[in-house]
């Protein structure tokens, strides 16, 4: 499963202590005081639209700042692409949180809109807020990006 999400404590932590990048730092404090998008609102937000979104955390293979692209189908599919894979999985709002299946995982996560970016988190174990994972860069009407017919889905 693919290292999308992540704590916003820990992203607030890391801007309080002068984050070593200041994009991350500005991300985690855009959502500070922002109230999740409802869970109904999840759906009118991203189905049927393409996301460009770049990561705001390091993972094992991906860093902060590098770039990704999903597509949300509106029956609950989505592909995703980065420079190193793609993939399609399921996509569902379910209270009031965006969730993520892959096989035999599931991860949600709160989404916050602020101006016209929008926020992604992964909730943790026993955390009631998720880590600070991604933010789009900018939102498109429809499969922009034929996703959709390159991960052999239709």
């Amino acid at each position: 499963m693919r290292y999308r999400f992540g704590a916003v404590a820990a992203a607030l932590l890391l801007s309080a202590c002068g984050a070593a990048d200041p994009d991350e730092a500005a991300d985690a404090v855009a959502i500070q005081d922002a109230s999740p998008v409802p869970g109904g609102e999840i759906a009118s937000l991203l189905s049927g639209r393409t996301v460009y979104a770049r990561y705001d955390i390091d993972s094992a293979t991906l860093h902060a700042g590098d770039p990704w692209v999903e597509y949300y189908r509106p029956d609950g599919r989505y592909y995703y692409e980065d420079q190193r894979r793609s993939f399609a999985g399921r996509w569902s709002a379910r209270d009031g949180k965006l969730c993520f299946s892959e096989k035999t995982a599931t991860v949600c996560g709160d989404v916050y809109n602020v101006g016209s970016t929008v926020y992604f988190t992964q909730d943790g174990p026993g955390a009631s807020h998720g880590t600070l994972v991604g933010s789009s860069t900018r939102i498109e009407q429809g499969d922009v990006e034929g996703l959709a017919g390159r991960a052999g889905g239709s």
